[in-house]
């Protein structure tokens, strides 16, 4: 099951016209279109935003003659809670914040991720690709696309294109569960895996805390992170792309990954004495990579067949594409927010040792 946000009776959600997700929902718009039209047209014409309004509460009245727990119903006094206020949609006025929040949290509202993102897409040459309501409102996730995309070249010439595009995610929350993210996010065109690597410490490219302002103007100025995060990955990209790497290494690379590197080596994870069902977990994880290692899409490029570039994109192609109990919606969540995320990072690491 989708996690998309449903609460006008439709999907509020756009993408880029001609590529319809998986569960057919939201509007196909024209990407030279703003994302602030985007949102409008998402919105069905009536945009919605937050707004934050204090806590109120009803305090029974005192009186003789009436039990103390029975006499709100006769003359409740209505009283606000000093600092403490919510957050709620400011078209319905349902709560997206399971708590209440002070006077020095700071909301970034939908405006103001607009606001970034219309500037990326004006002086950057970005072009927005998605912008999606989640679980009823309380997230917000926005992806734009660069221009410029990426050509991996292997050991030797080919007519092979191993291209990657890259694009930038914008996402908050409304119910304390995220700061505001923006990462670098690439896909692997031939296969469509998200390709995420941070640029050190195995942080988002940029995150902002709700102590602070979300400033459009100032947050875009930091955006020369952007372009060094390119140049890292085309750096890192092609140099995996020319390193081979044979049976035993792959396998040893896959266990160390599914194992959250807690075995160095299939050997290893064999010799020692690892409870029975976390040694056949690890293993069953493992050869899902190889599986997709072997015969997923673009695994026979001169560039991955037989390289950590390819080890690197099957670990992708698991984490992406690879069933779950959870479904797809399951699979983006933990793709771009959970274990999927890390077990990527992981990936990277490794194979960049």
């Amino acid at each position: 099951m989708h996690m998309l946000d449903m609460t006008r009776g439709e999907a509020t959600m756009a993408y880029v016209k001609g590529k319809v997700p998986w569960h057919g929902l939201g509007r196909g718009l024209d990407p030279t279109d703003s994302p602030t039209e985007w949102w409008t047209k998402a919105c069905d014409g009536r945009p919605w935003d937050v707004a934050v309004v204090p806590v109120e509460y009803h305090w029974p009245m005192d009186n003789p003659r009436t039990p103390k727990l029975l006499s709100y119903r006769y003359a409740p006094q209505q009283r606000f809670a000093k600092n403490q206020f919510i957050i709620v949609r400011n078209d319905t006025g349902d709560v997206l914040s399971p708590k209440s929040i002070s006077k020095q949290y700071k909301v970034h509202s939908i405006a103001d991720i607009l606001e970034f993102t219309d500037k990326l897409c004006k002086e950057a040459g970005f072009t927005p690709e998605t912008i999606i309501s989640l679980h009823d409102g309380r997230k917000i996730t926005v992806l734009a696309r660069a221009t410029e995309d990426t050509i991996i070249r292997g050991r030797r010439d080919s007519f092979d294109q191993d291209k990657v595009q890259h694009y930038v995610l914008i996402t908050t929350s409304f119910d304390s569960t995220l700061r505001t993210c923006l990462s670098i996010t690439r896909v692997r065109v031939v296969c469509w895996n998200t390709l995420q690597q941070a640029l050190q410490n195995n942080e988002e490219l940029l995150r902002i805390t709700h102590k602070e302002e979300f400033i459009p103007s100032s947050v875009y100025d930091q955006l020369t992170l952007v372009e060094e995060s390119h140049k890292q990955f085309r750096e890192d990209a092609n140099l995996l792309a020319t390193i081979p790497i044979g049976e035993k290494g792959i396998r040893d690379y896959f266990i160390r990954v599914a194992s959250n590197i807690r075995f160095n080596s299939y050997e290893e994870l064999m010799d020692l004495e690892a409870n029975v069902d976390d040694r056949k977990s690890v293993i069953r994880r493992a050869d899902k990579f190889i599986t997709v290692y072997n015969t997923g899409l673009g695994q026979r490029f001169v560039t991955a067949e037989g390289t950590a570039w390819g080890a690197v994109n099957a670990v992708m192609g698991v984490a992406d594409h690879w069933g779950t109990d959870k479904g797809r919606a399951g699979r983006f969540n933990s793709s771009f927010f959970g274990s999927g995320a890390a077990m990527k990072e992981r990936a990277w690491d490794e194979a960049l040792e």
